[in-house]
C-alpha cells in the first residue's frame, strides 16, 4: 500500500536513518520551513555535513560510515568539501588533442553557466525551453557550449508515438492544492548545491577509446583551477582574448579548434576535444547517494512515467531506499508503485516502511506474477556485476528483461558507456538494439536527468507492441 503525505501513524516502530530516531520521510518532507533553512545555510557556507545532520535530525556526534567507491563518514568529506577545487578535486572538465595523449584540465565553468544548467531540471520550467536557452546563450567554445550540444545530441522523443506532443513538452509543475507549501523532490535540491559547491554544469562526451587514460598533465591552467575559482575565472577571461575558437558538434563528441593568434593558422591549428575524464567523482555523491538514493528524479521524468503507465502499476525492481517509488506516490504523481529489492545493498535512509518493500530477486518475483503483462518494469541505477562485485557482468539486467512480459521498460542509468550501470561497455539503448532487436522493442523516450559531478544520466523508456506498433504503422 502507498503511504500518505502528512501521514501521522506511530512510527516508532521503524528506524528510517542510521542514527536517528525522529526521521520520518511523511513529515520530513512536508516541513518545507525546516527544508528552506537548510538549503539557505548549506548555499551559504557549503556545510554539508550540518545540513545532512538538521534535515535528517542525526545525532551531533556522528560516526556513520558512508561505503561506495570509497568509505568515508561525514566529517572527513566535509573536510574535502572545504578544499574547494585544489589539487583538481574539480577538474571535472578536460581539453585534449584528438587521438593524442596532450590533456589538460579547463577552468571550472562560471556561476551562471551552473545556474543556467540546474534550472534545466527545475519543475518550475519547461524542460525543452530552458535546453534551449542553456545552449542559446553558451558563449561559443564553452563548456557550457559543449555540454548543451551533448544533452541537446542525446535526448529523444520518438516523434511518431502517440503521444509524442506530450512527452515531449511536460507542463511546469504547479503546487499540489492538497499540499500546499510541501517539499517536493529534496534529491533535486541537494543535488543543485553540489553543483555550485564542486563547479559542475553538466556532462560532456567521455575520452575517445583511442587516447590515454591519463591524468592531464600540469600546466599553469591547472594550477589556477585548483586554488579557487576566482583565480580560474581570470585566467580563463585571460586566454579567451588571445585566442579564436570555434566549435563543431557530433553526437559522440565535440571537436574545438584553436587557432593561436600570434601564429598562422597552417602553422598552429590543432584539433581538440572537450571531454570529461573517465570515472571521476567526489565523495559528496557518497553522501546524498546513501540518504537518497543512486540518481536524482524529476518532475519531467516523473511526469513521463506517469503519463506511459497511465493506471497502470509501476514495478521497481531494484528500489534501493525507496526514494524513486516514495516520490512516484505521493501529489502530484499519485502512481500505483510495487517496490522490490533483494536487500543487497546497504543503505543509512530508507524512505519507504518495512512492509511497503516486497524482499525478493526482482526476476524471481516477476515470473511469480502470473499476469504481470500489465506492470510497468522500472529499473533505477541496474548493478553492473561481475568481477569483485560477483555474479555475472550484466547478469541483473538481462534476468529482468528475459523475465518481463509486459510492453513498457523504465530504466534510469548512464548515457555514456561509463560502465556504472548495467553493462560494463554499453548503454541500456545500445544493449537493447544489440540483444533485443528482434522482440519488438522501440525506444520511445532518452532524456538527460541530473547529473552529478563526474556523472551522465538519463531515463530511458521502451516500449513493445500496439502502444507503439499503432503509430508506426506497421
Amino acid at each position: 500500500m502507498a503511504g500518505k503525505r502528512g501521514d501521522k501513524t506511530n512510527h516508532n516502530s521503524q528506524q528510517y536513518c542510521v542514527g536517528s530516531t525522529f526521521f520520518i520521510p511523511s513529515q520530513a518532507i512536508d516541513d518545507r520551513e525546516t527544508h528552506q533553512a537548510v538549503l539557505d545555510e548549506l548555499n551559504a557556507s557549503n556545510d554539508l555535513e550540518a545540513a545532512i545532520k538538521r534535515w535528517f535530525r542525526i545525532n551531533e556526534e556522528d560516526k556513520y560510515v558512508y561505503h561506495a567507491s570509497t568509505s568515508v563518514e561525514l566529517a572527513q568529506v566535509q573536510r574535502i568539501i572545504d578544499l574547494g577545487g585544489a589539487n583538481g578535486l574539480h577538474a571535472w572538465y578536460w581539453t585534449e588533442e584528438k587521438g593524442g595523449t596532450d590533456r589538460q584540465p579547463l577552468p571550472p565553468p562560471p556561476p551562471p553557466d551552473i545556474e543556467s544548467y540546474i534550472s534545466i531540471f527545475l519543475p518550475t520550467t519547461l524542460t525543452p525551453s530552458a535546453l534551449k536557452s542553456f545552449a542559446s546563450n553558451a558563449k561559443r567554445a564553452s563548456v557550457r557550449a559543449v555540454v548543451a550540444s551533448h544533452l541537446a545530441s542525446k535526448r529523444f522523443i520518438l516523434p511518431t508515438h502517440p503521444l509524442a506532443s506530450k512527452l515531449a513538452s511536460i507542463p511546469k509543475l504547479k503546487q499540489h492544492p492538497a499540499a500546499p507549501g510541501s517539499c517536493t523532490n529534496p534529491y533535486l535540491d541537494f543535488w543543485a548545491w553540489s553543483c555550485r559547491a564542486l563547479e559542475w554544469c553538466g556532462p560532456l562526451a567521455l575520452p575517445s577509446p583511442s587516447s590515454s587514460q591519463s591524468e592531464p598533465t600540469s600546466s599553469s591552467s591547472s594550477s589556477s583551477s585548483s586554488s579557487s575559482s576566482s583565480s580560474s575565472s581570470s585566467s580563463s577571461s585571460s586566454s579567451s582574448s588571445s585566442t579564436t575558437t570555434t566549435t563543431t558538434t557530433t553526437t559522440t563528441t565535440t571537436t574545438v579548434t584553436t587557432t593561436t593568434s600570434s601564429l598562422s593558422p597552417e602553422e598552429t591549428e590543432t584539433r581538440r576535444e572537450t571531454v570529461m575524464p573517465p570515472h571521476r567523482n567526489h565523495p559528496t555523491l557518497a553522501i546524498l547517494m546513501h540518504h537518497f538514493g543512486c540518481a536524482v528524479p524529476t518532475h519531467e521524468a516523473f511526469s513521463i512515467l506517469k503519463l506511459l503507465a497511465g493506471k497502470r502499476t509501476i514495478a521497481d525492481i531494484g528500489s534501493g531506499s525507496g526514494y524513486w517509488t516514495f516520490m512516484l506516490r505521493h501529489a502530484p504523481y499519485n502512481c500505483p508503485v510495487t517496490a522490490v529489492d533483494s536487500a543487497q545493498s546497504s543503505w543509512r535512509v530508507s524512505w519507504l516502511d518495512q512492509t511497503e518493500t516486497v524482499r525478493a530477486d526482482g526476476s524471481k518475483w516477476l515470473l511469480q506474477q502470473k499476469q504481470h503483462d500489465d506492470l510497468v518494469l522500472l529499473i533505477v541505477y541496474p548493478i553492473v556485476g561481475g568481477g569483485d562485485a560477483g555474479g555475472i557482468e550484466g547478469g541483473f539486467t538481462r534476468s529482468l528483461m528475459a523475465a518481463y512480459k509486459g510492453d513498457t521498460v523504465a530504466v534510469v542509468g548512464t548515457q555514456n558507456r561509463n560502465g556504472y550501470t548495467g553493462f560494463r561497455d554499453m548503454t541500456m539503448d545500445e544493449y537493447m538494439g544489440r540483444e533485443h532487436s528482434n522482440d519488438g522493442w522501440f525506444k520511445v523516450v532518452q532524456i538527460p536527468l541530473p547529473s552529478f559531478a563526474g556523472k551522465d544520466e538519463a531515463l530511458f523508456v521502451f516500449q513493445r507492441g500496439q502502444r507503439v506498433l499503432a503509430s508506426l504503422d506497421i
